[in-house]
């Protein structure tokens, strides 16, 4: 019998400053445990705060500037997916929050680039540190560097070469990679005048299964938004109002055991709400997951309350 190696996280720990730290411009984890763990902990969002301000406060530890700061900066629509550019293709906020920029992260001995629109993960063993630069290249050549996809369950892979390591690696249960791993909708609200500027609101809604190599995920996320538009350019700014959430999943892990349930989530006054069921560095054999999604656009009269439902399956 195969299986996958998946260490249950503890969550009851808190990671001290060795087990994780910032290197360089980049995260480094001391070991995979340690990686599982501080991704669990970053779903673990007080009641009444916001996600965004959330995940800012877990990077300001580190003094470090994450791949989801560098996206909320840029004047894209709400972060939304941009043509060419690397990593534009993470949908998941909690594994953005963890990559720089670059889409660089260390666990334990080995330093991983993520391209994941590429479908790429790279990766530099710590002591050719020196190859930095190119491994920073769009695609390296060096021999120093390695190459897998983000459908692979890379942690795994790696681990067979660690001298003294015994894992089992996945090999007999199938792997979720179907063409519709997540799906959008957009909803258009209204466009009024305001001060002869035309003010555009929407609410943006996803569900999705995100492959990133060491990093799996099953999420839901609903965003609202307005963008006022002056003679030049479009400002995208958050929007606050209520919304509820819904989510009903049902997964097997590769190899693994199997999970399902439903989960309400609500917020009074945000601009976010997001619902992550599974996070792993170990992906998954098939899934099933719905978003009910309801929002109220306050800024109508009267506040109009709309709710509409996204699916994902692969596998069911």
């Amino acid at each position: 019998m195969t299986f996958s190696c998946r260490e249950n996280p503890v969550n009851s720990r808190e990671e001290s400053s060795v087990d994780v730290q910032r290197e360089d411009d980049y995260l480094r984890f001391k070991d995979r445990r340690v990686f599982e763990q501080y991704s669990t902990s970053l779903g673990n969002v007080p009641k009444g705060m916001e996600l965004d301000k959330f995940l800012s406060s877990a990077e300001e530890k580190y003094d470090f500037k994450s791949l989801r700061a560098a996206n909320a900066t840029s004047k894209t629509e709400s972060g939304a997916r941009v043509a060419g550019k690397p990593n534009s293709c993470i949908e998941d906020d909690y594994l953005a929050s963890m990559l720089n920029p670059d889409g660089i992260v260390q666990i334990d001995q080995w330093i991983f680039r993520l391209d994941v629109c590429a479908g790429k993960v790279f990766v530099l063993a710590e002591k050719d540190k020196a190859m930095m630069a190119e491994l920073k290249k769009k695609m390296p050549t060096h021999k120093a560097i390695r190459v897998f996809s983000t459908d692979d369950e890379v942690l795994d892979l790696l681990s067979t070469t660690k001298p003294g390591a015994k894992v089992a690696i996945c090999f007999n249960d199938r792997r979720a990679d179907g063409a519709t791993d997540q799906t959008f909708q957009r909803h258009v609200i209204s466009s009024p005048t305001i001060n002869t500027y035309s003010v555009e609101y929407f609410a943006d809604a996803k569900v999705v299964y995100q492959k990133a190599g060491i990093y799996f995920s099953l999420l839901a996320e609903l965003k609202y938004m307005r963008r006022l538009q002056d003679d030049s350019n479009w400002f995208w700014n958050q929007e606050f109002t209520s919304m509820n959430l819904l989510t009903t999943y049902r997964y097997k892990r590769r190899c693994g055991d199997e999970s399902g349930d439903s989960e309400f989530t609500f917020v009074a006054s945000d601009n976010k709400i997001n619902k992550r069921v599974y996070e792993s560095s170990n992906g998954l054999a098939r899934y099933s997951l719905s978003g009910d999604f309801t929002y109220v656009a306050n800024h109508t009269s009267p506040p109009q309350s709309t709710t509409f439902r996204l699916a994902i399956n692969d596998g069911y």
